[in-house]
């Protein structure tokens, strides 16, 4: 049973943005915006560097060639993950909205057909809903990125099934509508982290799906909320502007 406390601390990190808020992400944001200066130079030259020994490595043959066509490789792959890194704590630092007309059933219907397969392999089902059509305005590349970073954080809540994730479309007011993530996991441990730039507990994750989705979505005036879930598991609210 959740306590008053609980709920209180609940509230409180999942709440709308207040202005000390804001204030902290624009502190993170800068942050980012440090670290992908000083290392988006140098991966984009270790990369230069990998790339030559591989093609040098092609030309070669033999075993000698071969023997460094692995780790060259490896090396290319490790800096691909390192520069969506760097994409990602851009996009917290700052992120630059490409608004058009939306339509948020479909994007959630391309998301819930991404993540089927992988939430099949753990016995997490992820039904796909019908939803009356719903626009907004809206960068549809960032918003999706919101969605594919809750769904993701859900599946991960829930491990290994069975379990299951529900999402929907509701018109949250008059002037807003809004997406609702709903998982039967064992929910949030401590509330305090879940929006927290590289505060993950997640072994090998750096904590940044979440932290750089709410950024998106203030970006948008728009808000992204927790609550615990009854009996157990966590929803996830996301609101836009109509």
């Amino acid at each position: 049973m959740t306590t008053r406390s609980e709920r209180g601390v609940v509230a409180s990190a999942g709440a709308s943005p207040t202005l000390q808020q804001r204030e902290r992400g624009a502190d993170l944001g800068a942050i980012a915006a440090a670290i992908v200066h000083e290392l988006v130079n140098p991966l984009a030259a270790l990369s230069l560097q990998a790339q030559l020994v591989l093609r040098r490595a092609g030309r070669g043959g033999g075993r000698p060639a071969n023997s460094v066509r692995e780790p060259a490789e490896r090396m290319i792959a490790e800096v691909r993950r390192l520069d969506d890194l760097l994409k990602r704590l851009m996009a917290a630092a700052e992120p630059h909205l490409e608004c058009e007309t939306a339509e948020l059933s479909a994007l959630v219907r391309d998301v819930v057909t991404c993540w089927q397969l992988d939430a099949g392999r753990r016995a997490i089902d992820i039904p796909l809903t019908p939803h009356a059509p719903m626009t907004v305005r809206a960068d549809a590349r960032l918003l999706r990125t919101v969605l594919d970073a809750v769904v993701e954080n859900a599946i991960e809540a829930i491990g290994i099934g069975p379990g299951r994730i529900d999402i929907a479309l509701t018109a949250a007011a008059s002037d807003r509508v809004g997406v609702v993530v709903e998982d039967d996991g064992p929910g949030i441990a401590d509330p305090g982290k879940v929006f927290r730039l590289l505060g993950t507990t997640k072994p090998g994750r750096l904590g940044l799906g979440l932290a750089v989705a709410r950024q998106i979505m203030f970006a948008h005036g728009g808000s992204l909320t927790f609550a615990p879930r009854t009996p157990r598991g966590t929803v996830f609210t996301i609101e836009l502007p109509r």
